[in-house]
C-alpha cells in the first residue's frame, strides 16, 4: 500500500475492509501499512466493522486511522400498511402502484417456511413474516412466497435493527420492510378473523427525523486492543445509500445500481471530505485533517435534538465518537491538534513495547528510549485569523475534567500552544462501576467566530500509555 501509494503521489487511501478478529497493531498488515502511509503525509480512512451494535466489536481501532462508523440518512423510501383506523409506516425499495390496496393478510406464528406444511393458503393474500438474519435464508423464503402467489411480504425486522433497517433487494417482488416498534400490534391484529390492509407506497421521502442515527449493525468501540482509544473516530452516511453496481454482480436480475448499507458505504463519504481538506489546505498533516473532521462533527440531529443510537435512545461516544461529519464546518475548523508519526511511536511503546514499535515503523533500528515522554501535552496549531480562545468543559459532576492553560491567545495563524489536560474521576460516587466501564464528557474551545468541541471518555481502570 505505502509503495504504490506514494510513487503514485496520492493524498487519501480509502479502506472499506478489515480482519474479522481485532489483533495488536504490530501484527495488523492494515495499521502497519497505514502507519507508513500517514509518516508519509497520507490520510488512511478506514470502515470501522459491521458487527454492531455489541461493544468492542470496532475494526481498524489504530490511533493513526481515521475510522468511519455508519449512520443513517433523512432519506426513507416510504411505504405504510393501513387496517382499520390503524397505520403502520414502514420501507420499500419496489413501490409498484399495481400492488397498492386492501388485501387479505395471513400471518403463521411458527414461521414464513411452514405455510404450505401447515395448510396455509398465501395465493392472493399479502404474507406477514418475521425476519431472519440470515440474508440467503430470508431471500429464499421470499422467493418462495413469490412462487406461491403471494401479493407480498410485511416484513417485520428483527429488534436489534432497532429504528434503523437496511433495506434488501428483493428485485422486482413487493415486500415492505417494517421495524419492529411498528411491526408488533400488526401481527396481533393478523391473529383475528379474516384480517386485511391496504398496502401505499409514498416514494423517496426526505426530512426525515432523528437523522442522522448510528445504525444497528456499526461496530462499536472501546478497542480491544487499546480501550483508551476512541473509536469510531467518526460517523458518516452509511444506511440504504444508493450505490453504482456491475449488473450480474450478485445476481442475474441486478440493476446497475443497487441501496447498500455498512461501514464500508460510510468511509467513502469522508474520504471525500479528506480530498476536499486536502485540496483546500495542502500543507495540513494527516493529524491535522484529522482533528479538524474531528472537532467540527455534529452532535445534533435534524431535529436539534442528541444523534441517537438504533433503539432512539442518546448515542455514546463509543457508537458514534465526537459525532457526525460536517464537510463545511471542517474546511474552517479554527484549531487543530496535531500530531507526528513520533508521537504515535510513543504511544506504540507504551502499549506493546519496542519491537512492536520497530515493526509496526519497518525499522529496526527505532528504539523506545528516544520516544517515551513522561508527560504528553497537547498541541493546538492555529489554522483561523488572530483570536482568543477559552475552554469550557462538560461532564458529570463526578468527573473533574482540568486545562491549564485556560484562556490561548493566538496572534497569527500558524502559532501553536501547548495545553495539558486532567481528568480525574471520584471512584466514591461510581459505586458498581468496574473496571472497563467509561464515563463521558466533552472540552470545548470557544472564540469569537469558532467551536473546537472534543470528547472526552474516562475508562475506569485503565493505564496510561502515553498518548
Amino acid at each position: 500500500m505505502r509503495e504504490e501509494a506514494i510513487h503514485d503521489g496520492v493524498d487519501v487511501i480509502n479502506l472499506s475492509l478489515g480482519s474479522q478478529v481485532n489483533t495488536t497493531f504490530d501484527k495488523d498488515p492494515i495499521a502497519i501499512a497505514a502507519f507508513n502511509a500517514m509518516a508519509k503525509g497520507i490520510v488512511v480512512v478506514t470502515a470501522g466493522g459491521n458487527h454492531g451494535p455489541e461493544p468492542s466489536t470496532v475494526l481498524n481501532d489504530a490511533p493513526w486511522l481515521l475510522t468511519v462508523g455508519a449512520g443513517s440518512v433523512d432519506r426513507r423510501f416510504d411505504a405504510e400498511v393501513e387496517y382499520g383506523t390503524t397505520v403502520v409506516g414502514g420501507e420499500a425499495l419496489v413501490q409498484d402502484p399495481a400492488s397498492e390496496g386492501l388485501r387479505p393478510l395471513v400471518y403463521n406464528d411458527d414461521d414464513c417456511f411452514r405455510f404450505e406444511a401447515n395448510n396455509i393458503a398465501t395465493k392472493n393474500k399479502m404474507v406477514i413474516c418475521k425476519a431472519v438474519r440470515d440474508s440467503e435464508m430470508q431471500a429464499s423464503i421470499i422467493r418462495s412466497l413469490e412462487l406461491s402467489g403471494a401479493t407480498g411480504v410485511l416484513l417485520i425486522e428483527d429488534g436489534v435493527l432497532g429504528y434503523t433497517t437496511p433495506l434488501r433487494d428483493y428485485h422486482s417482488y413487493n415486500v415492505i420492510q417494517i421495524n419492529s416498534f411498528e411491526g408488533r400490534d400488526l401481527t396481533d391484529y393478523a391473529k383475528t378473523l379474516n384480517p386485511s390492509a391496504s398496502v401505499f407506497f409514498n416514494g423517496a421521502v426526505l426530512g426525515v427525523e432523528h437523522s442522522p442515527a448510528v445504525a444497528s449493525f456499526s461496530s462499536r468501540g472501546p478497542s480491544r486492543i487499546s480501550r483508551g482509544l476512541l473509536k469510531p473516530d467518526v460517523l458518516a452516511p452509511g444506511l440504504n445509500i444508493l450505490v453504482a453496481s456491475a449488473a450480474g454482480w450478485s445476481d442475474s436480475r441486478s440493476s446497475k445500481f443497487k441501496v447498500m448499507s455498512d461501514t464500508s458505504m460510510a468511509a467513502p463519504h469522508v474520504a471525500g471530505v479528506v480530498a476536499l481538506l486536502k485540496s483546500a489546505h495542502p500543507d495540513w498533516s494527516p493529524a491535522a485533517i484529522k482533528s479538524a473532521i474531528l472537532t467540527t462533527a455534529e452532535t445534533l440531529d435534524n431535529g436539534g435534538g442528541p444523534i441517537l443510537d438504533e433503539q432512539h435512545d442518546d448515542a455514546a461516544c463509543f457508537a458514534m465518537g465526537p459525532g457526525h461529519v460536517n464537510a463545511s464546518r471542517a474546511t474552517d475548523p479554527g484549531l487543530v491538534y496535531d500530531l507526528s508519526a513520533r508521537d504515535y511511536a510513543s504511544y506504540i511503546c507504551g502499549l506493546l513495547g519496542e519491537e512492536a514499535l520497530k515493526t509496526i515503523t519497518r525499522n529496526a533500528s527505532k528504539t523506545c528510549s528516544e520516544n517515551t515522554p513522561v508527560t504528553v501535552p497537547r498541541t493546538l496549531t492555529n489554522v483561523g485569523p488572530a483570536e482568543t480562545y477559552t475552554v469550557t468543559v462538560h461532564g458529570p459532576s463526578w468527573m473533574d475534567i482540568r486545562v491549564s492553560p485556560d484562556t490561548l491567545v493566538f496572534s497569527e495563524p500558524g502559532e501553536k500552544k501547548a495545553v495539558n489536560v486532567t481528568v480525574t474521576v471520584n471512584g466514591g460516587d461510581l459505586k458498581g462501576t468496574a473496571d472497563g466501564d467509561f464515563v463521558e464528557g466533552s472540552l470545548i474551545w470557544v472564540s469569537n467566530n469558532h467551536l473546537v468541541r472534543s470528547p472526552i471518555v474516562a475508562v475506569i481502570g485503565l493505564p496510561d500509555h502515553g498518548l
